[in-house]
């Protein structure tokens, strides 16, 4: 998840993406929430999605959370 923009948090957490996704490898599989969280925010606003209105998901975005895991598990 992305942090809020207004947020301090949000200058560096899309920075982690990358990095994450070159560990995917045999054995290692990735759930790229980033990817899925930037397409979420161009349908609705962040404030939808957060517990905190800063770097925490909402129980919509814990759906969307095992939504990605469980796609991932039955590949």
């Amino acid at each position: 998840m992305l942090a809020n923009p207004d947020a301090i948090q949000s200058q560096i957490q899309k920075a982690y993406q990358q990095p994450l996704l070159e560990l995917e490898g045999p054995g290692i599989a990735i759930a790229d929430m980033t990817a899925v969280h930037e397409e979420l925010l161009r349908h609705k606003a962040y404030q939808d999605m957060t517990g905190n209105n800063v770097n925490h998901p909402n129980d919509y975005l814990a759906r969307w959370y095992a939504q990605v895991i469980s796609a991932l598990l039955i590949r």
